[in-house]
């Protein structure tokens, strides 16, 4: 049989320069799109980093203004969710949620929430959220799913805001009322009280924990009491 010539292998392309490369990929439209990308979230990353507030928005007519801090707590990897350190540590930034929540709620709800700038459309809003809860707690009930509600706790200028503005015997009472379901409301329980709280509205990272390690036998014991 004749000997069978192997086919010739195509020979490798030369190598590109690096220089030249780079002279390629600036042509090329995609890799343009991409480095705006990248430095569109690397900028969003140093931001939210930051810390620095928002400014209010401009006012619109009918829209309250407020302020956000730009962030407040962090996520684990199981969804548990504590309050930045950074809220609790550096004492510029903590200082600016402070003043945030005070030109926030120092005001009027209508001034902070849409729809509540008079007593006749606060008490709507009220209605209409205990209805929509009362009305989920009954779908969870058929279904065998036992229901508590948790008032955690708040201070400072904030609790004077919701003493004043949406008084428990206007939110919480009626809902357990209207619901029919028990309720742990901070202020009924001495163990829920008396914890740190860097900007009077959320428990620091340590004392979340604390929080929730004295929380727990109160639901317990709340759960046996609740009708099945």
């Amino acid at each position: 049989m004749p000997d069978l010539e192997a086919p010739a292998r195509p020979l490798a392309p030369e190598p590109v320069p690096f220089v030249d490369r780079l002279q390629q990929w600036r042509r090329d439209p995609r890799v343009g799109a991409a480095v705006v990308v990248v430095v569109v979230l690397a900028a969003f990353v140093v931001w939210i980093r930051s810390g620095t507030s928002h400014e209010a928005s401009p006012a619109r007519a009918g829209v309250p203004v407020r302020r956000v801090p730009r962030k407040l707590v962090e996520h684990d990897i199981d969804r548990n969710t504590y309050m930045w350190s950074k809220v609790e540590t550096d004492p510029d930034y903590h200082a600016l949620v402070q003043e945030i929540w005070r030109f926030n709620f120092a005001r009027p709800v209508g001034q902070v929430l849409p729809g509540m700038d008079t007593p006749e459309k606060k008490k709507k809003a009220i209605d209409t959220q205990i209805e929509r809860a009362s009305a989920a707690i009954t779908k969870l009930r058929q279904r065998g799913v036992q229901v508590l509600f948790l008032r955690p706790p708040s201070n400072g200028p904030i609790l004077e805001f919701e003493d004043r503005e949406l008084p428990r015997a206007m939110t919480w009472d009626v809902l357990l009322q209207r619901t029919g379901t028990r309720g742990i409301h901070f202020e009924d329980y001495p163990e829920l009280q008396g914890y740190y709280m860097p900007e009077w509205s959320h428990l620091s990272a340590s004392e979340a924990v604390r929080f929730t390690q004295v929380l727990v036998p109160i639901v317990e014991r709340e759960f046996d009491r609740t009708p099945r």
